[in-house]
């Protein structure tokens, strides 16, 4: 399916690309891959009326770690190079394994880290051709009246399904988002709405730029875990990223708990990290915090899977995802059982 047609522009500077998205007043879209954004607009999801490609902006591309500040990550260096860089695998592993779980190869030469921060929710009533779009089937965000995947909602249930979202909360990333006159930084959690249809909250002239993981993050054990139909290509049904630091006493000291898949957002699971901060783990812990972890999330609505079936599989998932993390001798066996 051909593109829609557009401007093109490939600007020399963050401050020159911010200034042309600001003179577009949201008629722009910012181009980094283009993996996501060039397939929903042959699909007619997303008709922008110009391009502002980011491609030339090397600076932008980069990996760098030091102990006072931490690992530091351009917005536009591709997927492949986090999973290939020994700084990441050594510092946080952890956001390299989600890394490598995208899609294929070829695309993750050129998905980058920004783009898969800010990726949209996802949703089959949304994500259609336009041939359905032309039977009068429309969806809240496709400018229909109501959610189609929960009928007679004004909300939309689209789902957030980033791989490398959950593992960057759970190590406390921020990240920089600037425009031509300024910039800010942003706890990572922080940058979503919870909403379907507009899930991020950043202005139309605004770039995000850097990531920043901190140094006192880079010291604490991770694993990240999902469920999908296939291993990779596909976006995961429900994703879990645990990251957790013991004390010289064995208590568990600090720990964070996300999941994806479950909401219109990435998900702490607080009240799972509540039940398991500040104990000693033991073999019961693990599946109990899984057990508070299900009950934590709010009714899952999903075309495809029903709730209960998610619930298991973050159950399963959350559970696992500590004793990774905490490398704990009980292990899972395939039947479930310690």
């Amino acid at each position: 399916m051909n593109l829609p047609s557009f401007q093109y522009f490939e600007p020399r500077s963050v401050k020159e690309a911010s200034r042309l998205l600001r003179q577009g007043k949201g008629r722009g879209k910012i181009l980094a891959g283009g993996t996501d954004l060039l397939n929903l607009m042959r699909m007619r999801s997303e008709t922008p009326s110009f391009l502002v490609n980011l491609g030339a902006l090397k600076e932008l591309s980069f990996i760098r770690y030091d102990k006072a500040g931490g690992l530091r990550i351009g917005a536009l260096t591709s997927l492949a190079a986090i999973t290939e860089s020994a700084e990441v695998r050594v510092r946080c592993p952890m956001l390299a394994q989600a890394a490598e779980k995208i899609a294929s190869p070829q695309m993750r030469n050129a998905a980058t880290l920004g783009g898969n921060i800010l990726l949209d929710t996802k949703c089959p009533y949304y994500n259609q051709t336009p041939l359905w779009f032309e039977s009068g089937i429309r969806c809240l965000k496709a400018g229909g009246d109501e959610c189609l995947a929960v009928k007679g909602e004004k909300s939309c249930y689209a789902f957030w399904s980033s791989d490398t979202v959950p593992p960057l909360i759970a190590l406390g990333a921020r990240v920089k988002i600037v425009t031509a006159e300024k910039g800010r930084w942003l706890n990572l959690d922080k940058l979503y709405t919870g909403l379907g249809d507009k899930p991020v909250k950043i202005a139309a002239d605004e770039i995000l730029t850097e990531v920043l993981i901190p140094a006192s993050s880079c010291r604490m054990k991770g694993a990240y875990l999902r469920f999908s139909q296939r291993e990779t290509i596909d976006f995961p049904v429900v994703s879990v990223a645990v990251a957790a630091a013991v004390s010289r006493q064995g208590k568990i000291a600090r720990l964070r708990i996300v999941a994806g898949g479950v909401d219109s957002a990435p998900k702490r699971l607080l009240r799972a990290e509540g039940l398991l901060r500040g104990k000693i783990m033991d073999g019961a812990l693990a599946p109990a915090a899984a057990a508070m972890a299900a009950r934590e999330v709010a009714p899952i609505k999903d075309v495809f899977y029903p709730s209960r079936f998610k619930r298991d599989v973050l159950r399963a998932l959350v559970e696992d995802g500590i004793l990774a993390a905490l490398d704990a001798k009980e292990k899972r066996s395939p039947d479930g059982e310690a």
